[in-house]
């Protein structure tokens, strides 16, 4: 820097701009270039701390966006044999294979998020069930009841893809969402202090042939707290894992 400044003259000067001018550009760039070396920096290290704090809720495995479905021919057969008929309630749902539609109202453990809106699973846009990660557990809760979902990390899942980071975008469901969802369905029997029925868990929900969640409602965030938002459309893209 001492090179560029320009040589002591017998006239002083009040303006502060007077050295770059004289030092013929590259001071001047020098000090141009500084501020936005620090913009850069700035953004930089903001973006590495989103990164950071969002590193528990990215799916985890390579993406294989070239994976057959794992759907066999026989559980979509079942499928659209349960689409044609009314959904079950928890309190009334039989064993086997049932269609049940309700809000994900708790889980075992979260992959964390907002308050009351935690993430229960989660997989990059397009890839297969290997890399999703989920709750071990989670609660679906109809007017009736409420029945236990497991093997969430294998289920086929229908929802909108959300910009997760610059580079990728994700599948998610969240506590507060209402879903459908079609599986195989074990009853429970009822202890003997059941309590109220719509405060029972009548059974657990778990991959046999297949198991297939559909994203109904999803609330914003001003009616999270108030319960489903039922001007919210339901998707109509087919967004899941392959």
């Amino acid at each position: 820097m001492i090179a560029f400044l320009p040589p002591p003259t017998g006239t002083q000067t009040n303006d502060p701009f007077a050295m770059l001018a004289d030092s013929g550009g590259p001071l001047f760039i020098l000090a141009l270039l500084v501020p936005v070396a620090v913009v850069v920096f700035y953004l930089g290290s903001r973006r590495l701390a989103k990164e950071r704090g969002t590193h528990a809720l990215r799916p985890r495995g390579r993406v294989w966006f070239d994976a057959p479905r794992k759907r066999s021919e026989r559980w979509r057969t079942t499928v659209r044999g349960l689409e044609g008929r009314d959904p079950s309630v928890a309190s009334k749902a039989t064993a086997g294979a049932v269609r049940l539609q309700g809000v994900l109202c708790g889980a075992s453990e979260n992959l964390g998020g907002a308050a009351g809106r935690e993430c229960v699973w989660r997989n990059r846009a397009g890839a297969s069930a290997a890399s999703a990660v989920a709750s071990e557990t989670v609660f679906l809760r109809d007017d009736t009841g409420t029945v236990a979902i497991e093997d969430l990390e294998q289920a086929y899942v229908i929802a909108p893809a959300e910009k997760h980071t610059f580079h990728h975008e994700n599948v998610s469901l969240y506590l507060g969402d209402r879903v459908e969802v079609y599986g195989q369905f074990t009853p429970e029997p009822a202890p003997a202090d059941a309590g109220q029925p719509t405060e029972r868990v009548y059974g657990t929900l778990a991959l046999v042939d297949g198991l297939d969640i559909r994203l109904i409602d999803r609330p914003t965030p001003e009616t999270a707290d108030d319960g489903a938002n039922e001007d919210a459309p339901s998707p109509e893209v087919d967004t899941a894992q392959p």
